[in-house]
């Protein structure tokens, strides 16, 4: 899992992934457990949203769906129970899993499902003449490629390093 702050950041600035995830929460519990980077508590931390079983909900009084867990600390803010979508929305940003990102492609499940994967990367990290574009070789993760190709097929937005945002294509 990409924890970087360039992956964070990218994140981050996906508006239309974030609103995606966390605006249609029942449709998205697939999409749990996802890891989330909370800025909650004065602790900028990466941590997991888990799905909250309806017992444990009513046991903890939560009124959101899901609890976060953080994974990079062992205190007393070790896990956060949003109280409202809006909260949760203001106080986290979703850092997709590469699986998750790959989902969201909506490529054809087949039995070739993988290969049609990699010839996508494929062709978006090498230039008409096969060798690597710059573009491609400026992310460090797959993650981070993942969402880029991501961005670039469903949104026309390519990341912009010196702005530190997607700009359209």
């Amino acid at each position: 899992m990409d924890k970087t702050k360039l992956y964070i950041k990218m994140c981050d600035k996906t508006t239309k992934l974030q609103e995606y995830y966390f605006t249609r929460r029942d449709d998205n519990f697939s999409l749990l457990p996802s890891y989330v980077f909370s800025r909650r508590n004065d602790i900028l931390t990466v941590s997991i949203e888990i799905w909250t079983p309806k017992l444990l909900k009513e046991i903890l009084g939560n009124k959101y769906d899901a609890l976060v867990v953080n994974t990079e600390y062992d205190n007393d803010k070790m896990v956060d129970l949003p109280e409202t979508d809006k909260l949760a929305i203001d106080s986290h940003t979703w850092l997709p899993m590469q699986d998750q990102l790959q989902e969201m492609l909506d490529l054809p499940k087949s039995s070739v499902h993988a290969q049609q994967l990699f010839e996508k990367m494929i062709q978006f990290m090498t230039d008409d003449d096969g060798t690597m574009n710059t573009y491609a070789s400026n992310f460090t993760t797959p993650e981070q490629l993942w969402l880029a190709l991501l961005m670039k097929e469903k949104y026309n937005e390519v990341w912009d390093f010196d702005e530190a945002d997607w700009v359209e294509k």
